[in-house]
This record gives structure tokens, C-alpha cells and sequence, in this order.
């Protein structure tokens, strides 16, 4: 073959080189969402924990061989408690009564159909991700997981919601405090006491309780899960609400009984 041929073979083969393509996608496809508060026992989690990590290695099938990484991580106040692998129930290890914060990290040297896998679960922000050069198989474990979690959600819980309900019974309560406290000073009668009380005892109530933990944008607990453990926060608000409602009504109560008793005092 003269120097003619090798050139004009070459030519030939560039358009099939340029159009090859592996098995799978040469860039780094991602996905990733934030979902709603979340509240879920420790067995829940693990379940769903496992079946991510099947699901990894099922994708990446020969590549599970490669050198990766797999770790979570649990933290609640000062205590962080960080495991390798995702078996944290048969670690071993002890993890935290109830945690506010999660982490599960995956990771895989070279390419791969699944490259990486985050779950980053907290009060503020609940966010899984996942990366890799298969778009098809990002697509069905990120579809899973977003399912899976969503099962496990709430609306009424976050630093969202707290913080706007801190200021609505903020205001409402100071509100009280002042109108109930201006109409004693100007009726010149104790009628009205009942307001300010009724709205001091509910500031104190907003002061003292943890609704950081009760409304929690996310939380996991230690043991089976039941009502308690899945519904207890609102549970918890539930009987907040109760309490301000049950203040509001022995108020009611008082001054009806007040203004009989000064109409019979008056008829004497």
C-alpha cells in the first residue's frame, strides 16, 4: 500500500472514529432535587439505604469491583457519629437517640454508569443528587429515591413554617399583651386581664418549647417506627395549640362569670 492509499484509507475512517461512542456517555450526566421535611425511624432509613446500595451496584455491575467509597454520616447537637459502608444499623456503632442531620456519600474512581450518590438530609435543606455517565440508569435511581423519601414527607414541619408561624403568634400575642393590657388601663376594670395573660403565657410557650425538634424539617429516631415517632411533632403542636385555646376559653369563661356576678352585685 503506497503513500496515496494509507492517506485516502484514513480519510475514509475519520467520520466512523469521530462517530464512535462507548457503552455510555463520556460526560458526567447529573441529577439532583431538594425534597419536603422528612421524619423516619432508623429501620426505615436503613431499608432504603440498602436498596440504594443495591441499586448502585446493580448499575454499575462490573465496576463494583473498582475502588469506591461509601459512607454515612449522623449528627445531632455535638454528637456526630460518622460510619463506613451503609450497614449503620449492624456497625456496631451507636447512633444518635434522634439525629437532625444525615448524610449518605458514594463514590467511584473512573468512569462509570453511576459515578456518585449524595443524600444530605437537615433542618434547612434535603437534598439528593446523583452523577454518573449512564443518563438512563441516573434517571431510574434518582426516580427511586425521590419516590422512596417522598413516602416519608411532611408539609407542616421546617424552618419555614417555624418561621412564619413565630411571626404570625408573634404578632398576635404581643398584640394581646398590648390591646388586652391598654383596655384594663382605660376601662379601668380587670375584665380585660384575661388577654394579656392568655397571650404572655403564649409567648412563654413559644420561648420554652423546642420547636426546633417538634417541627424539625428533618429528623431520624432510634427503634421501629410508630405513630408516635412519625406523628409526634404534630402531636406535640397539636396540644400547643390546644393548650392556647384552652387558655383562651377559661378566660372567656372568667369574664362571663365576672360580668354575672357584677349585674347580680348591681340588681342588689
Amino acid at each position: 500500500m503506497n503513500k496515496h492509499s494509507i492517506i485516502k484509507a484514513s480519510i475514509a475512517l475519520l467520520p466512523a472514529i469521530l462517530l464512535y461512542t462507548p457503552s455510555f456517555s463520556s460526560s458526567v450526566y447529573t441529577k439532583e432535587a431538594e425534597l419536603r421535611p422528612i421524619r423516619l425511624s432508623d429501620t426505615d432509613l436503613q431499608r432504603e439505604v440498602n436498596k440504594l446500595s443495591n441499586l448502585i451496584k446493580s448499575a454499575n455491575a462490573a465496576g463494583t469491583t473498582k475502588d469506591y467509597q461509601e459512607n454515612v454520616t449522623f449528627e445531632s447537637g455535638k454528637s456526630k457519629v460518622e460510619i463506613s459502608g451503609h450497614q449503620f444499623l449492624s456497625s456496631g456503632v451507636e447512633i444518635p437517640k434522634a439525629s437532625y442531620k444525615f448524610w449518605y456519600y458514594f463514590s467511584i474512581n473512573g468512569e462509570a454508569p453511576i459515578k456518585g450518590v449524595s443524600i444530605y438530609f437537615t433542618d434547612y435543606s434535603r437534598v439528593i443528587k446523583v452523577t454518573g455517565y449512564s443518563s438512563e440508569q441516573v434517571d431510574a435511581i434518582f426516580s427511586t429515591m425521590e419516590s422512596a423519601f417522598t413516602e416519608y414527607s411532611t408539609l407542616l414541619a421546617g424552618s419555614t413554617i417555624r418561621l412564619a408561624g413565630s411571626f404570625i403568634l408573634g404578632y398576635i400575642f404581643i398584640g394581646g399583651t398590648i390591646l388586652g393590657s391598654f383596655l384594663c388601663f382605660k376601662k379601668k376594670s380587670l375584665r380585660y386581664l384575661g388577654l394579656p395573660i392568655f397571650s404572655i403565657i403564649g409567648i412563654i410557650l413559644m420561648v420554652t418549647l423546642p420547636f426546633e425538634d417538634i417541627l424539625a424539617g428533618f429528623a431520624v429516631y432510634r427503634g421501629e417506627a410508630s405513630f408516635i415517632v412519625r406523628y409526634g411533632y404534630q402531636i406535640s403542636f397539636v396540644s400547643f395549640l390546644i393548650t392556647l385555646l384552652g387558655i383562651l376559653f377559661s378566660y372567656l369563661s372568667t369574664t362571663n362569670i365576672f360580668q354575672r356576678t357584677q349585674k347580680a352585685g348591681n340588681s342588689r
